[in-house]
């Protein structure tokens, strides 16, 4: 009668929790709902749930407590993590000591992978500082909460994946509605302001404000430019990425080098036009926000293998911000490398720089063009 009462007290959770799991197939709505499940169901004061990209490599989707770099491989993971990626059942630590778990503080953690459709997707942890930790009866209840974190990731990433590779069109008739509507409404504007102030030469108000339409609208320009930009059997990555620097090194004052290894060689147009946009955000997060002076951009395809390279001088930040929310453009630059198949690293020391590698599968080669 014991067991029976807890396996139907276990039912009622799951149940709780697979009818409060996200209809969204937004990434961060179900990371925040499987947050929420952990904390009712098992009040951690610790948590890391990493998800494992196409390449084998892992990246923290909720880390609290503990702190996980934005690319970490399976050797580097802590001991309990490591061991819950080669079971299908969770592991248990009912006593942790010194250094064993995520967190030096905690008395005991559970561990568990998540797999979904056959395939491992990630992995979650949780650890609590309470003198009276986990047992079984938790244990049990993790591993049904696992299957349903795992399959809800899942779906939102295969979503994104399917979101990344679709968007060229949506991409493309934005940048016509944008070019046929503000862009005309600011060319006008820029005229009318330089107009009436070629009548006013002392009113220096007249000139600022003309100078700022400008302004914005070479902005737009550029903003047009970015969105149009695709690899195909026209246009390489080579030549998109030449026009780019030309025009971030007019604006910003930056120096740009670009280095291409085996010219010859090329991927296909979709990874190409993936790496590309990898490359635009990479070099707008220095415009931004690095404080650079100098860039160095290094493209090679070679036997099939892409690899590019993006590194400044910086002011850099600190490895553990990698995971924190506020890097969600880090995070989709990640996820447009998993949807092709790629791998990224983003290493950053402060004072230092940042570099942004990605790397593609051989299976994606197309060869010379001809």
């Amino acid at each position: 009668m014991s067991a029976l009462s807890e396996t139907n007290d276990l039912l009622s959770a799951l149940n709780s929790i697979a009818r409060t799991l996200p209809d969204s197939l937004n990434m961060r709505d179900a990371i925040d709902s499987v947050r929420q499940q952990l904390l009712e169901s098992f009040q951690p004061q610790v948590m890391a749930l990493l998800e494992r990209d196409s390449s084998g490599a892992w990246t923290p989707r909720l880390v609290e407590g503990t702190q996980f770099s934005l690319n970490t491989e399976t050797e580097e993971l802590p001991e309990p993590l490591a061991m819950a990626v080669d079971q299908f059942a969770p592991v248990l630590w009912p006593s942790l000591e010194g250094e064993q778990g995520l967190n030096e503080g905690s008395s005991s953690g559970m561990y568990t992978a998540l797999r979904a459709r056959d395939e491992l997707v990630g992995v979650l942890g949780i650890e609590t500082t309470r003198p009276v930790g986990y047992g079984q009866r938790e244990a049990n209840l993790l591993s049904g909460l696992a299957d349903l974190a795992a399959l809800t990731l899942d779906n939102s990433r295969r979503f994104g994946h399917l979101r990344i590779l679709g968007a060229q069109n949506e991409r493309t008739r934005i940048a016509c509605d944008l070019h046929d509507r503000l862009g005309q409404w600011l060319t006008y504007f820029k005229m009318e302001l330089e107009r009436v102030s070629s009548r006013s030469d002392h009113d220096l108000e007249l000139l600022r404000l003309s100078w700022e339409a400008a302004e914005a609208l070479d902005e737009l320009r550029e903003t047009l430019r970015e969105l149009r930009s695709e690899v195909n059997d026209q246009r390489t990555f080579v030549g998109e990425a030449k026009e780019l620097i030309v025009r971030l090194e007019r604006r910003s004052g930056l120096s740009v080098s670009l280095v291409v290894v085996n010219p010859g060689q090329t991927l296909t147009p979709p990874v190409e036009t993936e790496m590309l946009r990898i490359m635009q955000e990479s070099l707008n997060n220095v415009e931004k926000h690095a404080k650079a002076s100098i860039v160095s951009i290094t493209w090679n395809v070679t036997q099939g293998v892409g690899a590019l390279t993006v590194a400044d001088n910086g002011k850099g930040f600190e490895r553990c911000q990698s995971a924190r929310d506020n890097s969600y453009g880090l995070m989709g630059m990640r996820e447009r490398a998993d949807a092709i198949g790629a791998r990224i690293n983003i290493s950053s020391d402060l004072g230092v720089g940042t570099t942004v590698t990605v790397s593609t599968a051989d299976l994606h080669s197309k060869g010379p063009h001809t």
